[in-house]
């Protein structure tokens, strides 16, 4: 009995043995057909990431340039997917949202976001993970839409705090304005007495608050012609009309509006231009040429005795522009369409730019978009648009004309951004 127990045991050890080591070479074969899963599933979920990445980044190009052109942005973006292998069939699902939906871009208009979110089989992960695999990738691009010059009027108004509601002021007689008047908030617009020598506004007149009219010295024109009156009448806040196309940066190296040979001067201290002053005002010298682009770190004051050169001249300055005696000039706009551009912050204030004087043409823009404009005297020809902050407007017997071919053809732009 003892014997035939002594023969027992050993097969018995034996046999449990055998179970432990099944059990563990099972686990290995879990464990390895887990690692071969992380390593096939996963190297197939990057490769799929990858072609995701194209794929929206495709998709968000091509729903931003569908905005800039207005297309349709969930149609190109939808085509633009299915193109890099990711249709909208339900196991892919493809977004386009303008504005964003989230990130700190959320809500902005310039901006399109595309989602895409797609399932992926799963193969040896199967055994430690059921169901599909799933990844979600996006984009999220920008249109700069083409500059549109026919939306600018002849004279606007930005301004919307100034304690007086008149940020549009009109006060001559016998003056022309070609293209229409805008103000963010009110408007007053006066003639001379009696109807011998109206003021005449040809375009549409807006404001945003209310107006002040004298009726009997303003004629209002819905056409150049003159035969067909119109009326003014309220109208929405607008943003500056020249957006980021016309930023100071573009007429910089490396701007749209720069180009080789124009003449750039960068006043930083007195050491640099005699004419330059420790008061940092920079003052041309009598019977001194101007004729290129300027840039001025400070502010400028034109003398009656300078020459603005009728090829062109653009004077950019971070302070105030004022010509007192600004006789007998004939000047054109050198970069981008502009003359006389100025970075004062005070629309409310006495002055970002003042011209007063006689018998003069400017062939450009006068930009203010941060300061007020004024234009005083007589005679005084404009071929441009007048874009400040608050706007006066007294110059007698002159004419201000808007055209929209005065500013360059700028086209749109798309680019990803995140």
């Amino acid at each position: 009995m003892n014997e035939n127990n002594k023969t027992k045991k050993p097969t018995t050890l034996h046999r449990k043995q055998e179970g432990q080591a099944i059990v563990i070479i099972a686990g290995m074969m879990i464990g390895m057909l887990a690692m071969a899963g992380l390593a096939l599933d996963g190297g197939g979920m990057y490769f799929m990431w990858r072609d995701m990445q194209n794929a929206t980044d495709a998709s968000a190009l091509a729903a931003a340039h569908a905005l800039c052109t207005g297309g349709d942005m969930t149609e190109a973006g939808l085509r633009a997917a299915a193109a890099n292998g990711f249709e909208n069939d339900g196991s892919t699902v493809v977004t386009v949202h303008n504005p964003p939906l989230r990130g700190h871009l959320q809500g902005d208009p310039n901006y399109v976001e595309v989602r895409i979110r797609s399932e992926k089989p799963s193969y040896f992960i199967h055994v430690v993970h059921r169901g599909p695999l799933e990844l979600t990738n996006s984009a999220v691009s920008f249109c700069q839409r083409p500059f549109d010059s026919s939306n600018i009027q002849a004279i606007t108004a930005l301004s919307q705090g100034c304690s007086s509601n008149w940020t549009v002021n009109l006060s001559t007689s016998s003056s022309y304005v070609f293209g229409g008047v805008h103000s963010n908030q009110g408007a007053s617009i006066q003639g001379s007495s009696g109807n011998n020598n109206p003021n005449n506004i040809i375009g549409g007149t807006t404001y945003v608050v209310g107006a002040n009219v004298q009726d009997q010295g303003v004629n209002f024109w819905a056409d150049e012609d003159m035969t067909v009156p119109t009326t003014h009448g309220f109208g929405s806040v607008v943003d500056n009309p020249l957006g980021d196309f016309f930023a100071v940066s573009e007429f910089f190296p490396g701007g749209r509006f720069y180009e080789d040979g124009m003449i750039i001067n960068q006043y930083s201290s007195p050491s640099d231009d005699s004419d330059y002053g420790n008061n940092g005002r920079w003052t041309p010298a009598n019977n001194r040429v101007l004729r290129g682009l300027y840039f001025i770190d400070g502010d400028v004051r034109i003398g009656n005795q300078v020459n603005l050169h009728a090829d062109g001249v653009t004077i950019i300055a971070t302070g105030t522009i004022s010509a007192n005696q600004f006789n007998n000039k004939d000047v054109g706009a050198y970069a981008g369409g502009v003359v006389f551009y100025s970075l004062y912050d005070n629309p409310c204030g006495n002055h970002g730019i003042h011209l007063n004087g006689n018998s003069s043409i400017i062939d450009g823009a006068i930009l203010a978009p941060h300061g007020n404009i004024q234009l005083s005297g007589s005679e005084l020809w404009v071929n441009g648009a007048v874009i400040g902050g608050t706007v006066e407007y007294s110059a007698s017997d002159s004419t201000i004309i808007y055209r929209p071919d005065m500013f360059p053809s700028i086209p749109g732009t798309v680019r990803l951004t995140e």
